[in-house]
């Protein structure tokens, strides 16, 4: 998909401005292959060097679950290996990540905005390891909310990568992951291209 190739692009290409700051925002719609993106993008980063861990963060339990249940196959689907995906706010998680028996890890915002899942992921995991932060359905993460200040603790990360359907907030406040989108596909690219 071409939204899909232009992110693998931006990525493969170490002079992109995306290696400045840090970070790249991708507008894809609903059906598109956020879920893709983002496991292409942390192989990409991986290999390169950049990253050697990934915390994917995202909105809802139903997503939850559908990363933990799909994300190692879609990587062994692609040809990247990885150790294991698991829950990043579990015991076992963290046993996972301090042995090197895994390297995926996924949660909600809703899971990371308590304190104490919160503190265990930036003193615990964080400085243990060159991370990627994936942000699905980044547009929810308003800077001034819990949210936004449960992203902001732990940070800095080695690398964002910050996708939605809808990056655009309709009450128009900052979110934690501002600026230009760096790819962007629109509903209408997406059905002209026969993607969704």
């Amino acid at each position: 998909r071409k939204g899909q190739q232009q992110v693998l692009d931006i990525l493969n290409n170490q002079e992109h401005d995306c290696y400045k700051t840090r970070e790249l925002k991708v507008e894809l719609p609903t059906g598109y292959g956020k879920t893709f993106v983002i496991c292409a993008a942390y192989a990409t980063l991986k290999q390169l060097g950049h990253v050697d861990r990934a915390l994917i963060i995202v909105p809802s339990d139903e997503q939850f679950k559908s990363y933990l249940n799909d994300i190692e196959e879609d990587m062994r689907k692609m040809g990247a290996k990885i150790t294991g995906a698991v829950p990043a706010q579990s015991d076992f998680g963290l046993k996972y990540h301090l042995k090197n028996e895994a390297e995926i890890f996924v949660t909600t915002i809703q899971s990371l905005s308590v304190r104490e899942n919160n503190q265990r992921i930036a003193h615990d995991y964080i400085p243990k390891g060159k991370w990627l932060l994936a942000l699905d359905e980044f547009h929810r993460l308003k800077k001034e909310s819990k949210w936004g200040e449960a992203i902001e603790a732990i940070t800095p990360v080695n690398f964002t990568l910050a996708v939605s359907a809808t990056p655009n907030r309709t009450d128009r406040a900052d979110k934690v992951i501002d600026g230009d989108i760096d790819v962007q596909i629109s509903l209408k690219e997406a059905i002209e291209e026969g993607a969704i």
